[in-house]
């Protein structure tokens, strides 16, 4: 069974992944592990186990030099913040970790509304502009897939992306859904596309996902536990 160490692990690593895929990298501080992503000038604290002024102070003035604009600390519940407070991080919407496994999200996700448009796998999105369009070069075939949801009409309704780890898990990440195509099945069918080709592999055979709490509902309707939550902190 997925335990919240396991989402953490598997949230880090898409963050890593996208550091990779546009340009920038990682770098440590006292036990702190940060990511800096470019092409939103965001710089990302992962999962500190205790975070430090020791830590925190060089890898905030790096954050600085590079030009952050945003920096985000994704904290275990259990974490102490004492030292993240003094420097003025503040809480923002926490994180909800969800499991299932591949039967169950297909079993709800048959039992759903169909989406009356087209899904499936799309590495490209002539749509995508700034960092979504760069963020693009992420996806993999067969490791990271990035899936779009389009109206009959063939308007962009919905995408997210789905990265395949090692022992089989699968994780979803920045599932979206446009407000005007929500409670369609658009969600429902990105999920179920995401799922599929990724979760044939074999392995423990659990999709993963992290959401506000907000879309927390959305993914236990589709077949995936609660699992715990997280804190997500902002400067």
């Amino acid at each position: 069974m997925t335990t919240i160490a396991g989402a953490q692990a598997a949230f880090a690593v898409w963050h890593r992944s996208l550091a990779a895929a546009t340009g920038g990298h990682e770098f440590t501080t006292h036990g702190c592990q940060w990511v800096w992503q470019p092409t939103r000038a965001r710089l990302v604290l992962l999962f500190p186990a205790r975070p430090e002024a020791a830590g925190l102070r060089p890898g905030l003035a790096e954050g600085t030099r590079l030009g952050a604009r945003e920096v985000h600390v994704w904290l275990n519940a259990a974490a102490p913040d004492r030292d993240l407070t003094a420097l003025g991080f503040r809480d923002a919407p926490p994180v909800f970790w969800h499991a299932g496994s591949f039967d169950d999200v297909a079993a709800a996700t048959d039992a759903h509304r169909a989406w009356d448009g087209r899904v499936g796998l799309d590495h490209e999105l002539p749509e995508a502009t700034g960092a979504d369009r760069d963020e693009l070069a992420v996806a993999v075939p067969g490791r990271i897939e990035h899936a779009t949801a389009r109206s009959a009409a063939g308007d962009l309704a919905g995408r997210g992306f789905a990265q395949l780890h090692d022992g089989g898990d699968v994780a979803v990440h920045s599932l979206a859904v446009g407000p005007s195509s929500r409670r369609q099945g658009a969600g429902t069918a990105l999920l179920a596309a995401l799922a599929g080709p990724l979760g044939t592999r074999g392995g423990p055979d659990q999709l993963l996902a992290g959401s506000t709490p907000g879309a927390s509902a959305f993914f236990r309707a589709n077949g995936l536990d609660l699992v715990g939550k997280g804190r997500h902190l902002v400067l």
